[in-house]
């Protein structure tokens, strides 16, 4: 069975025991013996291990269980990635769902058509109870990648990940695309945007099927890191590369990509802020006038709404954050220590 695998679908998973009979049931609904679930445990320390091997043995759907000590969700991908035999790869998190037809929709793509990468669209979730509905399937059409990376870059919320991604694992392996380890934040983004640079035929299918549950408690990308700030310099390597690869968008992305992520961390450097002093110092060290100056003319109205209020009042921009932002983030307020942190390894706008 193993040598007629069409799709490797890759779970990392660390301490996620909870989550995965809910997951395993989702998938049970829609096997198919051409479709399998490459899980990677990450060192995990509760029962996850334990639980993917008793359920290995009766699956209703091909499965297999990788184990690595704890290296990060990088690492993790990664080694399913280099353990595939599959001729193509996609990418999935323990706690997420997918539409009823998830499977059909990719195989039928994969199997009809060529292509090195699948792009479909994933919908944000606010709560485990939403879903993803079924819908008619269309045929995916070629989308040239400059007009992809321009939807990228300004709606992350449909495209911003790898969950929504089906590549060729031929064109991963030739074109030595992995996952940058030792990052624990946007390393996704960087393999996402290094993909689609490579790829020479790309196509989209404009159907929703994944979702992705946005989880205040306990998730990793809703703290508050210095480390968040360290990994931006992804943003600024991969300048380079697009520069090279796709050089009528790289001068898009220099302009707007790293801003806007640091738009979104200012933010939540003023949720979390223990003063007004303290998220000034911040602004100064950071450079934050030269960042979000940049944001001239981005086309998400949020953006240049919080932007043109900060230059307007630096004051009223920290009120309204800490008055309305925290109905709906679960950030706690940060150190001195924590904030000063932040703003030394945060790449200058001029870097």
């Amino acid at each position: 069975m193993t040598d007629n695998i069409l799709i490797d679908i890759i779970v990392p998973v660390y301490n996620g025991g909870r989550y995965i009979r809910k997951f395993c049931d989702m998938f049970s609904l829609q096997s198919d013996p051409k479709v399998r679930i490459v899980f990677v445990d990450d060192g995990s320390t509760d029962e996850t291990l334990r639980i993917l091997h008793n359920i290995e043995s009766s699956a209703e759907f091909p499965m297999r269980v990788l184990h690595q000590n704890n290296g990060g969700i990088s690492k993790a991908v990664n080694a399913g990635i280099d353990a595939s035999n599959a001729q193509y790869l996609t990418f999935f998190d323990i706690d997420d769902i997918c539409s009823a037809d998830y499977v059909r929709s990719l195989t039928e793509c994969a199997g009809d058509m060529e292509f090195d990468v699948l792009v479909f669209k994933r919908r944000l979730l606010y709560h485990p109870s939403e879903s993803v509905p079924a819908g008619p399937l269309e045929k995916p059409g070629l989308i040239d990648k400059e007009e992809l990376l321009r939807d990228v870059l300004f709606d992350t919320a449909r495209f911003g990940n790898i969950h929504n991604i089906l590549v060729k694992r031929d064109f991963i392996n030739r074109s030595k695309l992995r996952l940058p380890e030792g990052y624990a934040y946007y390393e996704d983004y960087d393999f996402m945007y290094r993909t689609y640079a490579a790829a020479e035929k790309i196509r989209f299918l404009d159907k929703w099927l994944y979702g992705y549950i946005v989880r205040s408690e306990g998730s990793v990308m809703s703290a508050y890191s210095p480390e968040k700030f360290k990994c931006m310099v992804l943003f600024k390597d991969l300048e380079k590369t697009l520069e090279k690869q796709v050089p009528r968008f790289a001068p898009l992305f220099k302009k707007y990509a790293l801003p806007r992520i640091y738009w979104s961390l200012l933010w939540q450097t003023a949720l979390v802020s223990p003063s007004y002093r303290s998220f000034m110092s911040f602004i100064d060290e950071t450079e934050a006038e030269e960042y979000l100056k940049r944001l001239k003319g981005f086309p998400e109205q949020k953006v240049t709404l919080l932007t043109s209020l900060f230059f307007f009042s630096k004051r009223l921009y920290y009120i309204i954050a800490r008055t309305f932002g925290k109905r709906y983030t679960s950030l706690r307020t940060a150190d001195e220590d924590t904030l000063r942190k932040a703003a030394a390894v945060c790449p200058k706008p001029a870097e």
